[in-house]
């Protein structure tokens, strides 16, 4: 059974796209998954519907944040996965490390494009925006020559990291319509 480890430290461990569709779906086909992601609620590890959640202290500020990567780095150390499977940039270079410490397979999964969404940032001056974004999206695509594939939420992002020569292949962002509660229908 390959045993896969997804890595967030932004994403809550019951997201969406994360756990219900796709740790719950790896695990439907056989794999063995570990989420590794902050929390409020959840402060012992546990296993939900066979997918083994490991909690990081929910982050309250940047210093939280920033004390979260290193935890998210040795969570990632510790846990024996053949493959790391990180949810944003921050995951990204934390999953790099691991993969170059282990040999560890990576998949970065691009929920969305980070550079223009740090370059949006209201504490950055309108002039550095431009620099910014090119700076962000430079460093993105030097760290994904280095990851084994791409999961992506849309054809554009799709076709930026097949420019750079990875296998990239999208999963939109859809609900998951048996989240809903179909009671309320009648």
């Amino acid at each position: 059974m390959i045993h896969t480890c997804m890595l967030t430290g932004t994403h809550s461990p019951f997201d969406a796209r994360i756990f219900h569709k796709e740790s719950k779906s790896l695990r439907k086909f056989g794999y063995e998954v570990t989420l590794v992601a902050p929390s409020e609620e959840m402060v012992e590890e546990c296993d939900r519907d066979g997918i083994h959640l490991v909690p990081l202290p929910a982050y309250t500020s940047k210093g939280v944040r920033a004390v979260n990567l290193f935890r998210l780095l040795w969570k990632g150390l510790h846990i024996r996965a053949e493959v790391l499977h990180a949810h944003e940039l921050d995951a990204l270079f934390v999953g790099l490390i691991i993969k170059l410490l282990t040999g560890r397979r990576l998949i970065y999964d691009a929920h969305e494009h980070h550079a223009s969404m740090i370059a949006e940032n209201p504490k950055i001056p309108k002039g550095l925006k431009p620099w910014v974004e090119s700076l962000v999206g430079a460093m993105e695509e030097i760290a994904c020559r280095f990851v084994d594939g791409v999961i992506t939420v849309n054809r554009t992002l799709q076709k930026r990291y097949l420019r750079i020569g990875k296998q990239a292949v999208v999963l939109y962002n859809c609900p998951v319509w048996r989240l809903f509660d179909r009671g309320s229908e009648k």
